[in-house]
């Protein structure tokens, strides 16, 4: 296997640097009516729960691991 450009051939990860993405869902029954204040709290309560993705990735691109 080769790395890609750039990284050492013994990288530590370098199957995962052959991958073009990271991707993060979740499955949740929407609620029948999105178009109102209760929506936002609803969408705001799942996004929270990726957060800490998120707060990794940031630290990773940010050289901070």
């Amino acid at each position: 296997m080769r790395a890609p450009r750039g990284f050492d051939a013994d990288h530590p990860r370098v199957r995962l640097l052959m991958y073009g993405g990271l991707y993060a869902e979740g499955r949740w029954d929407l609620p029948r009516v999105t178009a109102r204040p209760a929506f936002v709290r609803w969408a705001a309560t799942r996004l929270e729960g990726m957060a800490p993705v998120e707060r990794w990735l940031t630290a990773v691109l940010d050289g901070e691991l």
